[in-house]
């Protein structure tokens, strides 16, 4: 295992399968991924599945990637040291699997607008900084 988060999820996921009354094999046939896969994940063997993997797991068991990360959240240590989920960033996720393709659309392009306009400015904030500490630089090496 590699943290106390893949653990978590580990469980979580193999709990919700065997909830289900679902074998790997079962799984595999629903999702198209392979069953010695989802076994290592089940282990806590592989890395974090992709957010698409997640989907398509939470969909077969029932559940929805907001609902399967609660699960897991809920079966961490409270002094973990791990970020936890935030109540908003449940909530967003949840409301999120509730609107229509096209507002999900709109909502993902916006996102990402937010995250583009963030991105500049940071940048704009570290050439700022970077063009600060030129000119100390230049002051001190004229005395």
């Amino acid at each position: 295992m590699k943290d106390k988060f893949h653990e978590a999820l580990a469980d979580t996921l193999r709990t919700l399968r065997e909830y289900r009354g679902l074998s790997l094999r079962a799984v595999q046939d629903r999702t198209g991924v392979s069953n010695a896969y989802l076994s290592q994940i089940e282990r806590g063997k592989r890395g974090t599945p992709t957010l698409g993997l997640l989907e398509k797991l939470a969909k077969v068991y029932g559940s929805s990637v907001p609902q399967l990360l609660g699960e897991v959240e809920k079966s961490l240590p409270s002094k973990s040291g791990i970020v936890k989920l935030t109540t908003d960033a449940a909530y967003v996720g949840a409301t999120f699997e509730k609107l229509s393709d096209d507002r999900q659309k709109l909502l993902l392009d916006y996102l990402k607008y937010l995250e583009a306009s963030q991105s500049n400015q940071d940048r704009a904030k570290l050439l700022l900084k970077r063009g600060r500490a030129r000119k100390g630089q230049r002051r001190r090496s004229r005395r």
